[in-house]
């Protein structure tokens, strides 16, 4: 009777033995499947089309190795006053995208973050963030920061049948990347900003001295950062200029003369202008439709003192082709500095947080897997002792 106990208690154990053999196999068959754990079993997830193109055509990312998540996708109706922005005349779309890869050879957790914008169908800007490991590309690139715009222009020639490109691509011959320096040929100024690890070259249309639509790139040590193109919907009503600065300042001065405003119920006037610090600058502004751009004075007139909420100078605006006053208006701390009017009306998105942790829990599942072989390791050499142990003082009691 105990010699069967003893049988079946060594089957049962020898029943768990190979049941942990299995579940070991196959444990170790999932973790080293492949050395990339995060690996696609379909095509890039894009809700975009034109995202994915730009993005392994253009940019040169290799996605195919990345697990793709939408986080966010926005569609913003501009085309009426119905909205806190205004009419500006286009429908603009916003999408993110994180970019996930593990390779668990070289044990590079890589995560990205890509973001889209649209105006109506026409894509306006893409910025690639690594906040993680590495960005792996489907090319051979160029450290060499001019040569990699260089390339990036003609793919982005290729996607978007653009002969301006090619113009743009001969200027970079003409100016030195690690400088800060601008050259304009007809009316196509290139521009190049250079600020730590840091390169922007930004191409302006500009006629008459005035600046109108432009494309940006920005590489981090010879790796895409960011691009801008505001070119497909900022149009030009005129770029007639007809009133000189000289000419603006004086318009500028006659409206400011006797000017008043209020604040917190009291009228505050008598300002003080100091006429040896006014700045005019010419900019670009909307007048008649939205995306539609006249040239135009924006004159700063600096007053003598702060003056009752913060107020230290005033701005004119004056178009620059007919005179006509646009505005005049107090400005000061908490507003923009003085000079800062900007020509082109843009919408910033704010990228929205993480919310998956995404490699924070891919990590812990490895973190899990092991434990579980480790486990299964010591249970097996336990078993293993406790059989052979068993089988030992059955051979010794049959002797």
């Amino acid at each position: 009777m105990k010699k069967n106990l003893k049988i079946k208690y060594t089957l049962a154990l020898l029943s768990a033995l190979v049941f942990l053999i299995s579940s070991i196999t196959q444990a170790s068959a999932s973790t080293s499947n492949s050395t990339n754990p995060i690996n696609p079993t379909s095509a890039p997830s894009f809700a975009n089309n034109k995202s994915m193109n730009f993005l392994k055509n253009v940019v040169g990312l290799d996605i195919d190795r990345y697990e793709i998540t939408l986080i966010s996708s926005k569609v913003r109706d501009y085309t009426t006053d119905d909205n806190p922005i205004g009419k500006l005349g286009y429908i603009q779309t916003n999408e993110v995208y994180e970019l996930i890869n593990w390779d668990t050879k070289t044990e590079v957790y890589s995560d990205l973050r890509v973001s889209f914008s649209y105006v109506n169908s026409t894509l306006r800007s893409c910025s690639l963030k690594v906040d993680s490991g590495i960005a792996y590309s489907n090319k051979p690139l160029s450290a060499d920061t001019s040569e990699a715009a260089s390339i990036f222009l003609d793919s982005y020639n290729n996607f978007s049948k653009d002969n301006e490109l090619n113009t743009m691509k001969s200027m970079l011959t003409t100016v030195n990347l690690n400088a800060n320096e601008s050259k304009t040929t007809d009316n196509l100024r290139i521009e190049i900003r250079t600020a730590s690890d840091i390169t922007s070259i930004c191409w302006v249309r500009t006629q008459n001295g005035v600046d109108y639509s432009q494309l940006v790139l920005e590489y981090i040590n010879g790796t895409f950062l960011d691009f801008f193109d505001s070119r497909s919907y900022i149009t030009i009503g005129s770029s007639k200029v007809n009133i000189a600065k000289e000419e603006a300042i004086s318009m500028a001065l006659k409206q400011a003369d006797g000017f008043s405003y209020n604040y917190n119920g009291t009228k505050v006037g008598n300002l003080t202008i100091v006429k040896d610090k006014i700045q005019a600058e010419l900019k670009a502004n909307v007048r008649f439709n939205p995306s539609e751009y006249y040239p135009c004075w924006v004159i700063d007139l600096p007053l003598n003192e702060v003056y009752p909420g913060s107020i230290y100078y005033i701005e004119v605006m004056v178009w620059a082709d007919d005179g006509q006053v646009i505005s005049c208006k107090t400005m000061g701390y908490g507003g923009p500095e003085p000079s800062s009017y900007s020509s082109d009306t843009e919408q910033s998105e704010t990228l929205p947080t993480n919310p998956s942790n995404t490699i924070n829990a891919r990590q812990n599942e490895v973190i899990r897997d092991n434990l579980t072989i480790i486990l299964a390791t010591v249970i097996l050499a336990t078993l293993l002792s406790v059989i052979t142990f068993t089988v030992v003082r059955i051979k010794r009691k049959r002797k």
